[in-house]
């Protein structure tokens, strides 16, 4: 696989997920678009498995450890169990995503992966550290269904209102 054609993948399918971010991450600078673009597919990758609904025949439990395993293919993509484990996502895709173009990020996500094993240390450093804390965050939330902004409050989630 070339890295035109992870590139290529990954403007396409940032455009099959996102509205507003297929229009403006394009716009940024040439340094920055490509790993913000992969931030923010692999951050629906993570989301996935945090929040789709054809995910009821996951528990909680299971979830997590879907999340854990992106979260560990994000951290270190050189790793050699990375390509088994991305299968391994593939495969829990086929029968538990639903949306079409949310499933083909995950059956595809070794093009992304290829794009993100080009950037420099500060990017994949920012890419793990930031995609590591949401997946806290999503974990934590996926036994609780938050209603109000008192919620928030109570957890420490939400400091401004």
């Amino acid at each position: 696989m070339t890295i035109k054609s992870a590139v290529d993948y990954c403007s396409s399918a940032l455009k099959d997920v996102s509205r507003s971010f297929a229009i403006s991450i394009p716009m940024m600078g040439d340094k920055i678009m490509e790993p913000v673009m992969v931030a923010y597919l692999e951050a629906r990758i993570l989301d996935n498995f945090e929040d789709e609904e054809g995910l009821v025949t996951l528990t909680n439990e299971e979830r997590r450890e879907k999340i854990d395993q992106v979260v560990r293919i994000i951290c270190d993509p050189e790793d050699k169990s990375v390509k088994e484990c991305v299968k391994e996502l593939a495969k829990s895709a086929k029968t538990t995503i639903s949306n079409p173009c949310y499933q083909n990020l995950v059956l595809n996500m070794d093009r992304i992966l290829e794009l993100h094993k080009t950037f420099d240390k500060t990017a994949k450093d920012a890419l793990k550290k930031w995609l590591t804390e949401m997946s806290v965050g999503m974990k934590k939330f996926l036994d609780i269904e938050i209603k109000t902004f008192k919620q928030l409050r109570q957890m420490n989630m939400l400091s401004v209102f």
